[in-house]
C-alpha cells in the first residue's frame, strides 16, 4: 500500500514537472517568457526581455513599441519595459530596412543573441546593458548585410 502511494506520488511529481516545463516552453517559443515568470512570481533575468523581441510577431512588438512605461513604485520592471519598447522600435525599423523582414531579423541576430545571453547572464543585467547590446549586434548585422 505504502509502495503504491508513493509512486502516485512520483508519478504526480513527474506530470507537475513535466507541464511545467511544457508551459516554460512554449511561453518562450511564443515570447511570453517575462510574463509566464510573472505570473510564477519567478525573478526575470534581463535576457528574458529580449525574449518578446526575438519571437514575437509585427503585431506584438509594434504594441511594444508604442506602449507608454510610467516607473511607479520601486519595482525594476518599468524601467525594462521602457528598454523593451525602445528595442521592439528599432527592431521594427531595421526589419523594415533589410529584404528578410522581421523573420530573418529574429532569425539571424535576435534568437542567437537571446541564447548566448542566456548562457552568461550578467551580460544584460541591466536596462541599458541589454539596449547597448542589442544595439551593438543590429549595428553588426547591419555593416554585414547592406541592403542591395
Amino acid at each position: 500500500m505504502m509502495r503504491r502511494f508513493r509512486k502516485r506520488a512520483e508519478e504526480r511529481r513527474t506530470d507537475e514537472y513535466e507541464v511545467g516545463l511544457a508551459d516554460v516552453c512554449e511561453a518562450v517559443l511564443h515570447g511570453r517568457y517575462v510574463e509566464h515568470l510573472q505570473r510564477c512570481h519567478q525573478p526575470v533575468p534581463g535576457w528574458a526581455w529580449l525574449n518578446r523581441l526575438a519571437h514575437g510577431t509585427r503585431e506584438e512588438l509594434g504594441g511594444l513599441a508604442g506602449a507608454d512605461h510610467v516607473h511607479t513604485g520601486s519595482t525594476p520592471a518599468p524601467a525594462w519595459r521602457a528598454a523593451q519598447s525602445f528595442l521592439a522600435t528599432v527592431v521594427l525599423d531595421r526589419a523594415a530596412e533589410g529584404a528578410g523582414g522581421l523573420t530573418e531579423l529574429q532569425c539571424r541576430v535576435l534568437v542567437p543573441l537571446e541564447l548566448a545571453l542566456i548562457t552568461s547572464p550578467g551580460a544584460a543585467s541591466t536596462p541599458p546593458q541589454l539596449v547597448n547590446r542589442v544595439l551593438a549586434i543590429l549595428e553588426d548585422h547591419r555593416s554585414r548585410n547592406p541592403r542591395g
